[in-house]
């Protein structure tokens, strides 16, 4: 999908998907990710504020993992409460953030 396309799916979710205030602003992270008007950085600011953050590379692929503010993170990873991977680095802070969003712990 190209961002022509991406855009349009976004303001028709705007316009008919009832989205509440957090789906919308999620959306315009994303949305300023694929087209550079926010940056990484301030996705990754965002999500350091509550959870110490685990950032590395595999291969192919960009890595994270979230760990609880009390917990040292060189211990286990056991004690991780979110992780994932994927090729864009981009699209794995988007991914984090929105999951940081669910369980409430930005506003």
């Amino acid at each position: 999908m190209d961002i022509k396309a991406a855009k349009e799916v976004i303001q028709a979710g705007f316009a008919f998907g009832n989205w509440d205030d957090r789906q919308k602003e999620a959306f315009k992270i994303a949305w300023g990710c694929m087209t550079n008007e926010s940056e990484s950085e301030d996705l990754l600011i965002d999500i350091r504020q509550h959870y110490q953050v685990n950032l590395f590379t595999t291969e192919d692929n960009w890595c994270i993992q979230l760990f609880d503010s009390d917990v040292h993170t060189n211990s286990n990873s056991t004690n991780c409460v979110y992780e994932d991977q994927t090729e864009s680095l981009k699209k794995l802070l988007v991914y984090a953030y929105e999951w940081v969003l669910r369980n409430n712990e930005i506003s």
